[in-house]
């Protein structure tokens, strides 16, 4: 369980307003463009003092990418869904007043789908794996462009509750969310929009045997764009 940190909840004036403008903003104009003016805006919060600093540099920090043969197969419009649940998971915690240190299921799904294609995952992470994808699934079909499923799949993909994997995501996303920080924390605040890193080796309790190559297994986003090749 992580450990929450206190902070000053947001008065009832104009400025709630404001953040529910931005959360509509997130949920449904997707694109790069309004990614772009997110970013300024809660620059402009930050300068205003409205944004503690943890929350900033989660905003800032690169996206972990699992490290393996197969890092670059995951695809850009999955990069561009963390900054927008990222957005949306800084906006709950400034309207919550806490700081929950959990991670997104788009960065749990960056994270734990290239080790899918080198070997097997536990089954407590494959069945995280799964959840988190079909979260992103959720908020992100038909929004980002090569985000597309058939309903048929979108069901396939939710049929495994929270309370399942509600360990493991804790504990995984923790990890991700502290290391993304620490990194951020480690250079410079800078106005500009970050990029994501492929350096994201996963602790070792979360790690799998490395299989030969020539035991691949099928990447999730294969199932949104069948003609996509999963070889690097």
């Amino acid at each position: 369980m992580s450990q929450q940190t206190l902070l000053t909840p947001p008065q009832p004036d104009d400025s709630d307003a404001s953040l529910d403008f931005l959360r509509r903003v997130a949920t449904h104009c997707q694109s790069q463009d309004w990614l772009s003016f997110l970013d300024i805006s809660l620059l402009t919060l930050d300068l205003c003092g409205g944004v503690p600093t943890p929350l900033m540099r989660y905003w800032r920090g690169p996206v972990i990418i699992g490290k393996t043969a197969w890092s670059d197969t995951i695809p850009p419009w999955l990069i561009t869904a963390v900054r927008f649940e990222r957005f949306l998971k800084i906006l709950d915690e400034l309207e919550q007043g806490q700081i929950t240190e959990m991670a997104t299921p788009a960065e749990i799904v960056c994270a734990l789908q290239p080790y899918t294609l080198t070997a097997p995952l536990r089954s407590d992470l494959a069945e995280l794996l799964i959840w988190a994808f079909g979260e992103v699934l959720k908020q992100h079909n038909g929004k980002l462009d090569g985000c597309s499923a058939a309903p048929d799949l979108m069901q396939e993909f939710t049929d495994i509750s929270f309370k399942r994997i509600e360990y493991s995501y804790r504990d995984l996303s923790l990890t991700l969310r502290r290391k993304v920080v620490r990194l951020a924390s480690s250079t410079r605040r800078r106005a500009e929009k970050p990029s994501h890193e492929s350096d994201g080796q996963l602790p070792a309790e979360h790690q799998v045997q490395k299989l030969p190559l020539t035991h691949q297994q099928i990447s999730l986003f294969n199932l949104l764009n069948p003609e996509t090749d999963s070889n690097p």
